[in-house]
């Protein structure tokens, strides 16, 4: 194998001497097949009260309750015949003509692009075939490993044509929430400046209560544990706004709330799955390799609480024209616990060294920045042409957390994950005599993507994403009242996604390079009644 670690701005590898194309040269490693039954829903409950108090400092009253119930649920089975240690011919599988894949791969950089494959439809369409054959091979391994109990519970589990659901990994989640609120409108001058905003508060309390089974295999051995956590909780959310009208053509705005935001119920699992890593003993161990994790573990977390957040927000906004307006805004959030998936790898006194992924609510964070954005029609160019406008804006932030306490965070602040310090955005377009067109521009500059830990155990370094390009066209026409005929293209600069790995401050190493295509579309629509 000759592998490339920045070729072309990406990771490259080729397997020299393989014949891609010779059946000969590929074994039938195993077949899995997964069955998976989710539910949910939800009722809602709103009601508000408005009263007029006919007072011009104090113009309005609101208040209102809410009560939503949702719930969810999720069990699942899977079933894998791992059949490699035989050795048996890929060709020899009944699910028709083997095919090469299709090259993925834009230019050579790539050596290794395209490999045998049964057809989607080869597989489908013999799925009976296939499961006959995973428990003969099945069979010949329990034979040749009578003392294997893993076997042995792969051969029972494809016993039955269906796949059997396992407890193993369900998950149920119930959630109430009861919310209050009263907001009230003020209005008044002071001389010649007009001010006027809205006060009030919301309160909310949450109850949950989520249930999941892990499943933790040991030495061939499977146990389910069964875990349900309860939530209980009450949020006091207050939010002031304010507006200054000095003259007509400009407003300033000033603002604070407070926010909540729950954790979704997937995140809240309770059931964690860790698994043993088997290896095929036959294959030897590098010894200069890095220690490779005993077992692997993932799943929720039901301690998450909601992310929380305390905004502060002030903006001016001058309109120049009917059609024209220039916005300058800067924000703050002072928050806690977003949550985010961390990979890290723990000494365990059953498994030994084990990696496991879950989510978890990173530390304080702080989020700050402006936006300047502009937008107006060219009406001071000739008749036919008045139709024309641009928009476009620019936002800078700044946001920064700690990592979770139980990955040793209180410590440095580290980049939030997926925000770009910078983001640009331009357009110009025409709506005019039933004609509309865009051509809108996007920019991003590089994001961190996730954390993980590095093999050593040592720290935690960051997977990114390289700055991003987009540009998008579209175009629509009027024929009649009734009738309009669209196209449009996105993506028209087919700029690559490439994402790093981070090992060190000063040390960063390619990973991928993904093109997305160019997308065409045509559309007509139609509109009936006057």
């Amino acid at each position: 194998m000759v592998v490339k670690f920045n070729e072309k701005d990406g990771a490259a590898f080729d397997l020299t001497g393989f014949d891609a194309a010779n059946p000969a040269n590929y074994y039938w490693r195993g077949y899995y097949e997964r069955h998976y039954i989710a539910k949910g829903s939800g009722v809602q409950w709103r009601g508000d009260a408005v009263f007029d108090t006919g007072s011009s400092w104090l113009p309005e009253l609101k208040f209102g309750l809410r009560y939503t119930d949702r719930d969810a649920s999720l069990i699942q089975g899977d079933r894998y015949a791992w059949v490699l240690p035989l050795k048996l011919p890929l060709a020899g599988l009944p699910v028709g003509q083997l095919q090469m894949v299709e090259d993925p791969f834009r230019g050579n950089s790539q050596g290794f692009t395209q490999y045998l494959m049964p057809t989607r439809d080869g597989i489908a369409g013999s799925f009976a075939a296939l499961q006959q054959r995973s428990v003969a091979a099945l069979q010949q391994l329990v034979a040749l490993n009578p003392n294997d109990q893993g076997y042995k519970d792969t051969l029972k589990a494809f016993s039955s044509p269906d796949v059997p659901l396992n407890q193993g990994g369900a998950f149920s989640a119930t959630e109430q929430s009861y919310a209050e609120y009263a907001q009230a409108k003020y209005n008044f001058d002071v001389g010649s400046v007009a001010i006027d905003g809205v006060v009030g508060v919301r309160v909310v309390q949450t109850l949950g209560e989520f249930s999941g089974t892990s499943r933790v295999s040991v030495n061939g051995v499977t146990s389910l544990i069964p875990r349900t956590i309860r939530q209980n909780y009450t949020d006091v959310l207050p939010n002031v706004s304010l507006r200054i009208r000095p003259v007509d053509k400009l407003q300033l705005r000033l603002g604070y709330t407070q926010t909540r935001t729950r954790v979704d119920f997937g995140a809240l699992n309770p059931a964690l799955n860790v698994t043993q890593v088997v290896r095929d003993p036959s294959q030897p161990v590098d010894p200069n390799a890095p220690a490779q994790p005993n077992a692997y573990g993932s799943g929720g977390n039901p301690d998450l609480l909601p992310l929380t957040s305390n905004n502060y927000d002030v903006s001016a906004e001058y309109y120049f024209s009917s059609t024209g307006s220039i916005t300058v805004a800067g924000f703050y959030r002072d928050l806690f616990g977003f949550t985010s998936n961390y990979t890290r790898r723990i000494q365990d006194p059953v498994y030994g060294l084990i990696e496991i992924n879950r989510p978890e609510n990173s530390g304080a964070g702080k989020i700050k920045g402006f936006e300047v954005g502009a937008q107006t029609f060219l009406d001071f160019l000739p008749e036919a042409f008045k139709g024309f406008g641009v928009q476009g804006n620019v936002t800078y932030i700044d946001g920064k957390n700690q990592f979770p306490k139980t990955l040793g965070g209180d410590a440095d602040y580290v980049r939030i994950t997926g925000l770009s310090k910078w983001t640009y955005n331009a357009a110009v377009f025409y709506e005019r005599n039933g004609v509309t067109g865009r051509i809108s521009y996007n920019r991003r500059s590089p994001w961190v993507n996730y954390y993980r830990q590095a093999n050593d155990g040592s720290q935690y370094t960051g997977v990114g994403i390289r700055a991003t390009s987009r540009l998008d066209a579209s175009l629509s026409y009027d024929i009649s009242k009734h009738l309009t005929v669209s196209a449009d293209v996105s993506n028209l600069l087919a700029k690559p996604f490439e994402n790093y790995n981070n090992y060190q401050p000063d040390r960063t190493y390619p990973v991928d390079v993904r093109y997305e295509g160019r997308y065409y579309g045509l559309g007509l629509r139609f509109r009936f009644g006057e």
